[in-house]
């Protein structure tokens, strides 16, 4: 019986350590950033290929930052979106595209490096502000 109950005990303490982690995970950054492009409309225009976290640190008691890599295949060419009927916020992003990765056919692909700030708040970890490509 004492073996049973310290034996609970330990399975207990792993599950309560491993839930709560002081850090977000790979798979809930990359989705959150697949969340925010959804939201501002982004992936219309792009497809997340492939996704890789190349390094974290703690900013504070409360902020995560991760650099990480994506790959993104484009769903239209420059000359498709330029002559489509895009609404002004799209518009804003064919120029930030076309000002990062010039030229773009359909198909072609981009990789971005960059910094994802995430704050932990009581409902997890969230992406603090908006993200463009």
């Amino acid at each position: 019986m004492k073996k049973k109950l310290i034996s609970l005990l330990i399975i207990s303490s792993l599950f309560l350590f491993i839930g709560c982690s002081n850090k977000p995970s790979d798979k809930e950054i990359e989705e959150q950033l697949i969340e925010n492009f959804d939201a501002s409309g982004i992936s219309n225009m792009i497809e997340i290929e492939a996704f890789y976290k190349m390094n974290g640190y703690k900013e504070n008691e409360n902020t995560y930052v991760a650099t990480v890599r994506y790959m993104m295949k484009f769903k239209y060419g420059l000359d498709e979106l330029q002559t489509s009927n895009q609404g002004l916020f799209d518009r804003f992003f064919i120029i930030a595209f076309r000002m990062k990765f010039s030229n773009f056919k359909k198909d072609d692909r981009g990789i971005v490096e960059r910094d994802i700030s995430r704050k932990q708040t009581d409902n997890g970890w969230h992406i603090i502000k908006k993200l463009s490509i």
